[in-house]
């Protein structure tokens, strides 16, 4: 018969042969669905812009895949959460989803042109936004592009391998690399073009 003693021994050496995952928490989401009215229109929203010195990752900014126009400013005043960003929704294919609505926040990373974000997972219509899911952002060396890397582990460690006797290995999650996923900007243009034109 095992003894107690043994079991606790037995857990300690489980733990300490798991990884152990520094993961820095996400930006706060607002608690309740927020409609910025004075940033609902991209001609208002752009001279805006015009108006204020704007940081490398503020603008808007256009997803290839759907068409949805979001706009990335600094977080106002009268939003009381400890956010840099906030990013608002344009326009795109959900038609219930009101231009100026907060669909994100973003902090600055701790690197040149990366960032957190925490957008909400689904819009349930009158019910508002629900959910969070968590995002690394890496802005390009010309600022034309935002690309978006979902934050989970890419590894896990299947736990039986980690007993005596029982051969070990890693199990894959099924990550995929999705360096292509993200969006151009828009406003205020790119130095460099997007998609140049060759003769």
């Amino acid at each position: 018969m095992i003894g107690a003693r043994a079991i606790l021994s037995l857990l300690v050496i489980l733990s300490s042969a798991l990884p152990v995952q520094s993961r820095a928490k996400g930006p706060e989401l607002p608690s309740t669905t927020i409609i910025l009215s004075s940033m609902t229109r991209p001609d208002s929203v752009m001279a805006m812009i015009d108006r204020l010195p704007a940081d490398a990752v503020e603008g808007v900014w256009k997803f290839g895949g759907d068409g949805a126009t979001i706009l990335i400013v600094k977080r106002p005043r009268s939003l009381k959460i400890a956010v840099d960003y906030v990013v608002v929704s344009l326009g795109g294919a959900d038609r219930s989803l009101h231009p100026g609505t907060v669909i994100g926040t973003i902090n600055r990373g701790g690197e040149r042109g990366a960032y957190r974000a925490s957008f909400y997972k689904q819009h349930t219509g009158p019910e508002g936004l629900t959910g969070k899911s968590e995002f690394t952002l890496h802005l390009d060396a010309d600022n034309a592009f935002l690309r978006f890397e979902p934050r989970h582990s890419q590894w896990r460690f299947y736990l039986p391998a980690l007993l005596p006797g029982i051969a070990g290995r890693m199990v894959h999650q099924g990550y995929m690399d999705r360096s292509c996923d993200g969006c151009h900007r828009l406003y205020p243009e790119p130095l460099t073009p997007v998609e140049p034109r060759y003769l």
